[in-house]
């Protein structure tokens, strides 16, 4: 979790100082467009090369959403798929393999919202980044922009360590869909929406399955903005 949420920190961080500094968007715009576009044209065979298949998982019949607000952000969770954090270690104290105290204390430093997708390792957290230097901010060029930082930050990481990002869109909202994959075989999917001066991140880790995805699909399908 960590490690995704650094990738995610710089490359925000990344993007804002080339919003901020015309000096430097002048000096990377070449390399920067060379890396958009590896980015944003990845297609989705190229990803499963890299995911594992897994049984899907079961969630109970019944499904209860609850709406969250994050910023200006409302978004709805079904709690028939996703426990909140305290159950989540509740879950793994029950099953004899309770989570140590460094692990709880790395999670709950880390900002954000957390949930978790019952019966599964696949830990979800949402994010709130304010951009208040960004020109026309959410528009398909700083999403290329933002996917190239994603790349630049993730290859700093060292050999072995991939992103393919594609620009998506779901009930007319654009968003970026980027997933990652370390070389020492974890890996994670990022969807980043970005509205309003903010950037909302959908970070979920502990997951190789493609078919995951769908359930932040279906979390920002049903986005509702102040």
């Amino acid at each position: 979790m960590k490690k995704i949420v650094v990738i995610v920190i710089a490359s925000l961080l990344l993007l804002t100082s080339c919003a901020g500094n015309e000096a430097i968007v002048k000096n990377n715009a070449p390399e920067i467009t060379a890396q958009v576009t590896e980015a944003v044209t990845t297609t989705a065979e190229t990803e499963t090369e890299t995911e594992t298949e897994a049984p899907e998982t079961t969630a109970p019949e019944s499904s209860a959403e609850e709406e969250v607000k994050l910023e200006g952000m409302t978004f709805r969770i079904d709690t028939s798929k996703w426990e909140t954090l305290d159950e989540y270690i509740e879950r793994k104290e029950n099953s004899g393999d309770p989570i140590d105290e460094e692990t709880k204390a790395d999670i709950r430093s880390t900002p954000g919202i957390f949930y978790v997708l019952r019966n599964t390792e696949a830990m979800l957290c949402i994010q709130a980044a304010e951009f208040n230097d960004i020109e026309g901010f959410g528009t398909e060029e700083n999403y290329k922009q933002y996917a190239a930082a994603l790349k630049y930050a993730q290859e700093q990481a060292g050999p072995g360590n991939n992103i393919t990002s594609q620009i998506a869109e779901r009930g007319g909202l654009m968003f970026l869909d980027s997933y990652l994959s370390y070389a020492d075989g974890t890996d994670g999917r990022i969807c980043t929406v970005m509205k309003d001066h903010f950037g909302y991140s959908f970070i979920l880790t502990n997951t190789s399955r493609r078919s995951d995805r769908e359930y932040l699909y279906r979390i920002i399908e049903n986005l509702s903005f102040d």
